[in-house]
């Protein structure tokens, strides 16, 4: 029926907010989150993504622990702070056990190997995003 619309219809597409300092991994990460049917907004820095607006929930964060500046570790309590439900998938190539034992201490969804398997993020992207309760152990 024309003119007749479906709640589905006025849902929000969900954003992924990506921030990675490195140039060919964000742009990855964003066609991955595309291909998915999420809107990615990308950010090279913490403090760009700062300063920038954020859509309305949901969402879910890709953060690479590693930043220049503000660092992913950083960038997590920030958000925290911010956002009553923040889902963050923090990424890394070399995270120490610490950096590790931080993350998870301060609520991270899931602590990502680089490279990452591009199943096992959306898994957790789609989870992030649906508020879901499941902790990366």
């Amino acid at each position: 029926m024309r003119g007749y619309s479906t709640d589905s219809e006025h849902r929000a597409t969900p954003s992924v907010v990506i921030v990675e300092d490195d140039g060919e991994q964000r742009y990855a990460a964003e066609l991955l989150m595309r291909s998915a049917g999420y809107s990615p907004l990308c950010y090279a820095s913490a403090e760009a993504m700062l300063d920038a607006p954020l859509p309305p929930e949901p969402l879910c964060f890709l953060v690479d622990i590693h930043l220049p500046g503000c660092s992913g570790l950083e960038l997590q309590k920030i958000l925290c702070r911010r956002i009553r439900h923040t889902a963050i998938v923090m990424l890394s190539g070399d995270a120490s056990a610490e950096e590790t034992r931080m993350a998870k201490a301060e609520g991270v969804l899931a602590m990502l190997r680089k490279p990452v398997c591009p199943d096992l993020l959306l898994d957790y992207v789609a989870r992030g995003v649906a508020g879901s309760p499941v902790r990366d152990e």
